[in-house]
């Protein structure tokens, strides 16, 4: 269903082409569990019993992604993007782009998809 939406948009929506200097990249971690119990092991021996386990937080490695547009009227737009990806990583792959395209349904302009394929290729 997610697929079809966005191939509905690439092929009817409007494509906007936005220099990669326009984007911003947010450190946005979440924490997924707190106080999540690791087993502890070196080399398949368990350490002393009382040290057995350590007690963490388990996080989500993420960033956000945000494209600032000002078009031809005037008018500013703001396109986000959450990826999972280390935000210093994401940066460098935003930098070494010219342009990023997102694609805006043409009846809705809060319907929008930004093409982000080349950071997986």
């Amino acid at each position: 269903m997610k697929r079809t939406t966005i191939e509905k948009i690439k092929n009817t929506g409007t494509v906007i082409e936005l220099d990669a200097n326009n984007c911003e990249v947010v450190k946005n971690d979440t924490i997924l569990k707190h106080g999540y119990y690791q087993s502890s092991s070196a080399y398949g021996l368990k350490f002393l019993k009382r040290a057995k386990y350590r007690v963490e937080d388990r996080y989500q490695v993420q960033s956000l992604l945000i494209c600032r547009y000002v078009n031809s009227k005037g008018i500013k737009n703001k396109f986000v993007k959450q990826v999972n990806m280390d935000s210093t990583l994401l940066r460098v792959k935003i930098n070494m782009q010219k342009k990023i395209n997102i694609y805006v349904n043409n009846m809705d302009s809060d319907d929008y998809y930004i093409d982000l394929d080349f950071l997986y290729s």
